[in-house]
This record gives structure tokens, sequence and C-alpha cells, in this order.
């Protein structure tokens, strides 16, 4: 299993704080724009990806979307199921 990149291995390559880094993640008006370009470059290069969980954690906000069906062996419920997704996803929701 690999690994996950966390922004504590950006902050360790970057002699950053990992606030530093957060906030140049979520473009903090703070943090000067050659800081974010940095931390931009070596989360791209090392494939981090946002941790979902953590920051619904954080903002108390999931955007997740639950849909209930009675039967998967209906076909009409999975292509409601699928235009749900596409619409929520267009969104930044989850289903």
């Amino acid at each position: 299993m690999l690994e996950k990149i966390t922004i504590i291995d950006i902050a360790r390559e970057l002699n950053e704080t990992a606030a530093t880094i957060s906030g140049a993640l979520n473009n903090h008006p703070a943090i000067s724009e050659e800081t974010k370009q940095r931390v931009a470059e070596v989360a791209r290069r090392l494939n981090y990806k946002t941790n979902k969980i953590a920051s619904s954690l954080r903002s108390g906000k999931s955007h997740a979307i639950g849909v209930l069906i009675s039967s998967v062996e209906i076909n009409f419920f999975g292509s409601v199921v699928h235009g749900i997704e596409q619409m929520a996803n267009m969104y930044g929701y989850n289903v």
C-alpha cells in the first residue's frame, strides 16, 4: 500500500510549518504568492491529495449526499442515482 502524502511531508521538504502549507493550499491571503507556487509545485510532484475527511471535520461540512433506494436490482434506480451523482459532482458534492 502506498503511503499517503500529508501537508507535514510537504512542510518537511520545504522547511516550512504545516500551518503555512495549509494556508498556501487554501489560498490564504497572508501567504505570499511565491510560497503558494512552491507549495503547489511540491504538492503536484508528491501527488498530494486533500484529506476530505480531515477537511470536513475542520469545516463542519462533508459535501456528501446519501441516497437511499428500495432495490439495486431495478435499473430505474441506477439511472436516478447516476443523474443525482452527476449533478452533485458539478457542485462539489459526492454521493
